[in-house]
């Protein structure tokens, strides 16, 4: 007896739940927890800046500035790297009409009505 044609194969799909993590990015900016500008300003005024004239070109002028003013600037307010994650962007798939919508589902619409809406009685 003939019962036609059959494939046991089976059909699955794997369907893979982990996020991808942004990534972290170091930034450099100085930590002027502990500055005093008064103290700054008594070190740079003892740094010799008219050293930087023995060169003839101007970038090796500026860049000898640069170096005598950071080395005193990194002893009073230092590089500190902070670390944080990367912004993963926005979605390409929510407009700003859908942003709006949702913007105006979490917050209820204005908190305040406008005052042009608002009717003054006088009693």
């Amino acid at each position: 007896m003939e019962t036609g044609l059959s494939d046991h194969k089976l059909v699955y799909t794997i369907l893979n739940k982990k996020l991808s993590k942004p990534e972290t990015v170091f930034t450099k900016g100085r930590c002027f927890k502990s500055f005093d500008a008064n103290a700054l300003n008594k070190d740079l005024a003892c740094v010799p800046f008219n050293v930087a004239y023995v060169f003839e070109d101007i970038n090796d002028i500026c860049w000898a500035w640069e170096k005598m003013y950071t080395n005193v600037l990194d002893d009073h307010a230092p590089i500190r790297m902070r670390k944080r994650k990367a912004a993963s962007g926005q979605s390409k798939l929510i407009t700003p009409e859908i942003r709006k919508a949702i913007r105006k589902r979490n917050y209820g619409g204005p908190l305040v009505p406008p005052l042009h809406t608002v009717k003054q009685t006088h009693s």
